[in-house]
């Protein structure tokens, strides 16, 4: 291993048994039979339909200083990976060196004890991680004043709520100087203070020369905090680069296929069942009472489309049937491919759609489609008002997508990158000589004064 490299993963793999297959059957034999029978495969009757592999030769080597981001679906493998690198999982096959203070936070529940308070666990966590206890005396308002728990920190962790437990162990990993930090879905959990503030913090640890491996479902952030990317399916690495190829790839296989022929996208109707979850702050209603039946998008003449320009008109379409429940609202909500909602726009208000009928169509009009390059999921929502409140009682994720090219839409082709989401036009002007005192008074000051 290089000086430089902090990180070197050959050939690792794990495979877990299928709950259910043959080999859970009683193991015979002396007890230290069993034990080995336990431990070492080749000593049973062992079928491979009965084994699944989580993780299948994963290599790879990281820098000091590095940020990786590791990404994929649920169950691609992402967990167990940072799993077997701290040490809670020993590997099937293959070799991991991590070289320095390894801190890990993986999972809320793991690392503290529920019964004490967070200044013991403080203390206890800093323990583990070889950290002497003068250190984090030193550290100690600081880890405090980082988690925002306050008062709180005597009180038993299992008093927590997920956001507290989170900020506190985050602190307690990120502060006390832990050479490779190992993080799963740490900005899932806590409020956007908090979120800002660990994204700052990741960046001053990369700075210090420390590596972090980052494992997050938001493309987002994974382009905003790291340098490289792998990503994750059924175990095995697919690809591995710049965090910006590798999520634009990834987030390529999650595009629906807009380039075939447009129409109505049928909405298969599930059993009702009341589920209503809050999500990135806003509500997802699965299937409760089924209003909505099919969603189409089509393009200023009425044809069918599912592909745009920037600038240009689009109508959505929505079937519905409300003869189960009376809802008095409808409303398309736009999402990015890695699930962040830009917009959403509602029948209520200034949309005039009024009061609705028991079923028919309903037409949403976009004049002026404002949303850069790139694909897009809309979210169709149903629902009924109460004391000025939408409830909603129908929404289908995913209903449909579009795809948008800004083209020339902001005056010049060239800009299609660092657009964030929305095309704004503006117009601008300058001054050839200085402005007047009397302007230059009232003006405001860039940078410190």
């Amino acid at each position: 291993m290089s000086s430089s490299a902090v990180v070197r993963v050959e050939g690792l793999s794990k495979r877990y048994l299928v709950p259910g297959s043959g080999t859970a059957e009683p193991l015979s034999g002396s007890p230290a039979m069993i034990w080995l029978k336990q431990r070492v495969p080749a000593l049973r009757r062992d079928r491979e339909k009965d084994w699944f592999w989580a993780l299948s030769d994963i290599d790879f080597v990281l820098e000091r200083g590095e940020v990786l981001g590791i990404i994929g679906r649920n169950g691609a493998g992402k967990s167990t990976l940072l799993k077997l690198l701290s040490g809670i999982v020993a590997p099937t096959s293959g070799r991991a060196w991590l070289t320095g203070r390894v801190g890990s936070l993986l999972e809320i529940g793991t690392g503290f004890h529920p019964d004490l308070s967070g200044r013991d666990n403080v203390m206890l966590a800093a323990a583990l991680l070889g950290v002497s206890r003068a250190q984090v005396l030193r550290q100690f308002d600081e880890i405090i004043d980082y988690a925002g728990i306050g008062t709180f920190v005597d009180v038993p962790v299992k008093r927590y709520s997920s956001g507290m437990y989170m900020r506190l162990a985050y602190s307690v990993t990120a502060l006390l100087r832990s050479d490779i930090l190992l993080l799963d879905e740490v900005l899932a959990v806590g409020d956007a203070e908090f979120q800002k503030k660990t994204k700052r913090n990741v960046d001053s640890i990369a700075h210090d020369g420390r590596t972090v491996l980052f494992v997050s479902h938001s493309m987002a952030s994974i382009k905003g905090l790291c340098t490289r990317c792998i990503w994750l399916d059924r175990g095995r690495i697919i690809r591995q680069g710049s965090a910006e190829e590798i999520t634009d790839l990834y987030l390529q296989t999650l595009v629906k296929h807009t380039d075939e022929p447009a129409g109505p996208v049928d909405i298969p109707h599930a059993p009702p069942r009341v589920d209503v979850t809050r999500h990135h702050g806003y509500y997802t209603v699965v299937r409760q009472q089924p209003v909505i039946s099919w969603v189409e998008t089509v393009n200023s003449d009425g044809t069918p489309t599912r592909l745009f320009r920037t600038g240009q008109p689009l109508r959505i379409r929505i079937g519905f049937s409300q003869r189960r429940k009376r809802c008095d609202y409808l409303a398309v909500a736009f999402h990015t491919m890695d699930d962040r909602r830009l917009t959403m726009v509602f029948s209520l208000g200034g949309g005039g759609l009024g009061s609705l009928p028991v079923e028919g169509v309903a037409e949403c009009l976009i004049p002026e489609l404002r949303l850069v390059s790139g694909d897009y999921a809309l979210i169709v929502e149903a629902g009924a008002t109460a004391d000025g409140v939408a409830e909603p009682i129908d929404s289908v994720s995913d209903a449909t997508q579009v795809r948008v090219s800004l083209d020339d839409y902001l005056g010049y082709p060239g800009l299609t990158r660092n657009q964030g989401y929305i095309a704004q036009r503006s117009r601008w002007s300058h001054k050839m000589d200085p402005p007047p005192e009397a302007e230059r008074a009232t003006a405001v000051p860039f940078g410190p004064a």
